[in-house]
């Protein structure tokens, strides 16, 4: 297989990877070496090569395009919103209100704490008789009295919020 060329103007594995701080080389596809001795990346930009499988052959894809197919973000939620109202499936960072109990927060907390939440939903139910299950997840470890809490709807009421604790 020494000679074979590869499809699509591939290279066969064998080139040398060099890391700018560290000056160290490592030979890709060197057989004994483990990917925790390869030198760290730095901070990445999105151009980096990924190797991925896709119709049984080994191609590169940018680290911006793997992260693209996984649809994690962040929406901040201004303080006078309505918890009741957060029903989108998502990650939330939460600025927590002077009046906590009219946006439904599960406590207190000082003016401007930033509070992250995660709102899941989830089909229940059977046959014609079928609903949304909702699920916000509330994580103020830092708050004061802090912890995580969880409550849940069915689209037509909120139940009460529930403290996590362990076990």
């Amino acid at each position: 297989m020494a000679n074979k060329k590869l499809p699509g103007g591939r290279r066969p594995a064998g080139g040398v990877s060099t890391s700018s701080n560290k000056q160290v080389s490592v030979k890709a596809g060197a057989a004994g070496v483990a990917i925790s001795e390869l030198p760290p990346a730095e901070k990445l930009n999105g151009d980096e090569l990924f190797p991925v499988v896709q119709d049984k052959e080994t191609r590169s894809a940018t680290t911006e395009k793997i992260k693209n197919i996984f649809p994690i973000s962040m929406s901040e939620v201004a303080p006078e919103t309505d918890l009741n109202t957060v029903t989108e499936p998502g990650m939330y960072l939460l600025n927590n209100p002077l009046y906590y109990d009219d946006q439904h927060h599960p406590f207190a907390s000082y003016e401007g704490t930033k509070v992250l939440m995660i709102v899941s939903k989830v089909v229940k139910g059977r046959g014609t008789i079928q609903y949304f299950l909702i699920t916000q997840t509330y994580f103020a470890v830092w708050a004061e009295p802090g912890g995580m809490y969880v409550r849940t709807s069915d689209g037509t009421k909120w139940d009460r919020w529930r403290q996590l604790t362990a076990s």
